[in-house]
């Protein structure tokens, strides 16, 4: 063999040499990276290594649900940062038999196999009191409803814009059954999702399903959201005597139609003009308890509302209320607010020809 062969020769070992040492490296570096970001992520709870598509398995323990980067092929993505996420937890227990305590303890582990290393819970008790491992109790009340734990939800907004927060409440414990079972699962995987945790600066509200129909709500009432839109919104107390007002004039108001009385608590989180609302499921539910999906629906963040007018109003249609003119008459009268040009109902109700309304001003409420 020649000098030049021999010189040729080792270049190309001590090539390859290097290029295996820089693989090796480089894999070392993910590992320790994911090694890393998980042992911080269970001491501190405000981080987690992020999925490329979706949760990679559906185990109970929120670590096993985690892309490693051998699952997602080291994409970056897997090692992205989730801000610690405030989840405020209603609990009703009813003390009137054994088997209430139970059935609410049982949905109470179900929903709590779903919190991620990011979220921090933040219990409000009503009735019976159980215990809830990993959980800090912010009140404990004999009587009441959700608007407490939304006011208690409100004034943490109002000290912190800065944070995100979660609602969420054991649907089904007051009264049982399999619809409510069924949307409870829908509307946990998604306000506890990572999606919902992360969503982009076009969105301030995230839930499994945004409703602009009759009223914006989400069916159910669990869902995520910035605390500094959270904010801009009436104490929720305050807010249901406000819509209340709003309405006063009605001979026979349909309450749930409207988002009066007690249905204005699930209005509340999308009343304001400012509202940029984002839903995951591509499936055919709306509102209501037609259609719904199940607990492993595939989850797609999207602005919402994403589907036309006609779809939402398909079920239990004929709510006069329900248009632009309406909509934008509640946002005057309840906030003195018009909509920016982002707002989701100019094309929503103008494509379905619903924009006169059926009502008169009511005028300022100040």
């Amino acid at each position: 063999m020649t000098v030049t062969k021999k010189k040729t020769a080792k270049i190309v070992i001590v090539a390859f040499l290097m290029l295996c040492v820089g693989y090796i490296y480089n894999e070392d570096s993910k590992l320790s990276r994911f090694l890393s970001s998980k042992d911080n992520d269970k001491e501190e709870g405000t981080s987690s290594p992020k999925s490329c598509d979706g949760w990679c398995h559906p185990h109970s323990d929120p670590w096993d649900m985690k892309c490693t980067f051998k699952h997602c092929n080291g994409c970056s993505q897997c090692f992205e940062d989730v801000p610690a996420v405030k989840v405020f937890y209603n609990v009703y227990t009813s003390d009137s038999s054994q088997d209430h305590i139970e059935a609410s303890k049982s949905i109470v582990e179900e929903q709590m196999k779903l919190i991620l290393p990011f979220h921090k819970v933040l219990v409000r008790y009503i009735g019976t009191k159980i215990d809830i491992d990993n959980a800090e109790t912010l009140r404990h009340d004999e009587e009441g409803n959700e608007k407490g734990t939304l006011e208690l939800l409100y004034n943490h907004c109002k000290e912190n814009p800065e944070d995100m927060v979660t609602y969420i409440h054991n649907k089904g414990s007051f009264h049982p059954s399999a619809e409510n079972d069924a949307l409870r699962k829908f509307l946990t995987r998604g306000a506890l999702s990572q999606e919902c945790a992360s969503m982009p600066d076009t969105c301030n509200v995230c839930s499994s399903r945004m409703s602009p129909y009759p009223h914006p709500h989400t069916s159910g009432n669990m869902w995520t959201a910035k605390c500094d839109y959270i904010q801009k919104l009436y104490d929720p107390y305050e807010f249901e005597e406000r819509m209340n007002k709003l309405y006063q004039g009605l001979a026979d108001p349909n309450l749930a139609g409207l988002g009066l009385g007690r249905y204005a608590a699930e209005h509340w989180v999308h009343s304001h003009p400012s509202v940029k609302p984002c839903d995951l499921s591509n499936d055919s539910f709306v509102w209501n308890y037609d259609n719904i999906p199940p607990p492993d629906f595939k989850i797609g963040l999207k602005p919402a509302p994403r589907y036309d007018y006609d779809t939402y109003s398909r079920l239990m249609g004929g709510f006069p209320e329900a248009t632009m003119y309406d909509r934008l008459n509640e946002y005057h009268v309840l906030y003195d607010e018009i909509p920016g040009p982002t707002w989701w109902g100019w094309n929503f109700y103008a494509d379905a020809k619903k924009v006169g309304g059926s009502f008169g001003s009511f005028g300022s409420q100040e």
